[in-house]
């Protein structure tokens, strides 16, 4: 796709997450931060979500119009918007709780796969329980992303692997050494190109049968919400643009650690005025 004019559309889940040590939130969610990156990395991109009616749900949409983010098929509720309460112990997120029912409302209708019928890329994820949609996404003249986190089963993995062409992993709470034979057992069965982040330890991939390893930089975060998102997008848009594995893998690298070093997914920071019960 070397050259071509690029769009892509994140479809699913957002949230807000509240900081609740600080009395801060702010806005994100998979799908809202893959719309965001990609046009941060100079892509046109697009948002299809609920979003709600309140505090939250304003925060998310005007920091995506901020961001050039087309919303044409949005749809807004009347409902709280999806949030998320976080608190920070030594640098690492802990996730108290959420509520993301208003964001996993979505319908995708007819309308919105005309729409996305001339995109070359659709990203969604496990948070946007959109599953029984993929089969219809995938006929669609476009590459298919999604974010299996790390909260997937090897059930979920073999019932959705084969409407994607991207499947990315978060390996936290799993064994280094299973990582190959992981990758090796789902490539052999379906075509998907497979990607594992693995926190600290850096990112993972198959190229020509190879293991690919690139560590992740070395620095001080100031916090890594969304940092998984940013290396997924960048990631993404480099093999658009017909960059190899290991290119990619280390572009997405270095765009999650720069954004690292800014609070919130991608900033837009507001004082929280609700409560902190779950």
């Amino acid at each position: 796709m070397l050259g071509i004019n690029l769009k892509v559309a994140g479809v699913g889940d957002n949230t807000v997450d509240i900081y609740t040590e600080r009395g801060e939130c702010f806005p994100g969610g998979n799908c809202v931060n893959f719309a965001v990156f990609s046009r941060r990395l100079g892509v046109f991109a697009s948002y299809i979500g609920v979003l709600g009616s309140d505090q939250n749900g304003q925060l998310l949409t005007e920091a995506l119009r901020k961001e050039k983010v087309e919303l044409s098929r949005v749809q807004f509720s009347p409902r709280s918007n999806a949030a998320t309460l976080v608190r920070h112990e030594n640098g690492d997120r802990i996730f108290i709780s959420s509520d993301p029912s208003t964001a996993q409302s979505l319908t995708i209708t007819e309308q919105d796969l005309d729409f996305l019928s001339d995109y070359h890329l659709i990203h969604t994820s496990i948070y946007s329980k959109l599953e029984k949609y993929l089969s219809r996404l995938s006929s669609l003249n476009c590459q298919i992303s999604y974010d299996f986190s790390n909260r997937f089963s090897m059930a979920d993995v073999d019932r959705i692997l084969p409407w994607l062409n991207y499947g990315f992993f978060s390996w936290s709470g799993r064994h280094q050494r299973d990582i190959l034979p992981f990758l090796q057992q789902w490539t052999e069965i379906y075509p998907a190109e497979l990607l594992i982040t693995n926190g600290a330890d850096g990112s993972y991939a198959l190229e020509n049968d190879r293991l690919i390893h690139v560590p992740a930089q070395t620095l001080e975060p100031v916090d890594t919400m969304g940092v998984g998102d940013a290396f997924l997008t960048s990631y993404l848009i480099a093999r658009l643009n017909g960059k190899t594995i290991k290119e990619s893998l280390e572009e997405g690298t270095a765009f999650a650690a720069a954004n690292c070093l800014k609070p919130g997914s991608f900033g837009y920071k507001q004082i929280y005025h609700g409560s902190f019960s779950d």
